[in-house]
């Protein structure tokens, strides 16, 4: 990664790790002066390749800004581009025990779809 030159000016970057399963650490190492104002991680499908069922943001991530657009997709606020991500229990529809389902998935109650 090259530097921005600024304290005061950020980069966003992103990185994939694949084939691990289990517990694992994650060791970030840098050379020079580093700012660092934050960091998250999250599952992806495949890579990344293809959509991932229930990130509805379709930014990588299933988080509760999914939730919170497909709360908005039912109560017909906005309008969903790919529905086929929507439903998480494969009914054929998206409805409220998608967002259910994705509700308790985001909480960790459950671990999938």
């Amino acid at each position: 990664m090259n530097s921005t030159g600024d304290w005061d000016v950020y980069e966003e970057m992103s990185t994939s790790i694949s084939d691990l399963t289990g517990v694992n650490d994650i060791v970030l190492v840098f050379s020079g002066p580093v700012n660092i104002d934050w960091f998250t991680f999250g599952k992806t499908g495949n890579g990344g390749s293809e959509p991932l069922l229930g990130d509805i943001t379709g930014d990588g991530v299933i988080n509760s800004a999914d939730v919170g657009l497909l709360k908005r997709h039912l109560l017909e606020i906005v309008t969903l581009e790919e529905p086929s991500i929507d439903d998480l229990n494969k009914d054929g529809g998206v409805d409220s025990i998608d967002c259910g389902l994705l509700t308790r998935y985001v909480l960790e109650i459950i671990d999938s779809f």
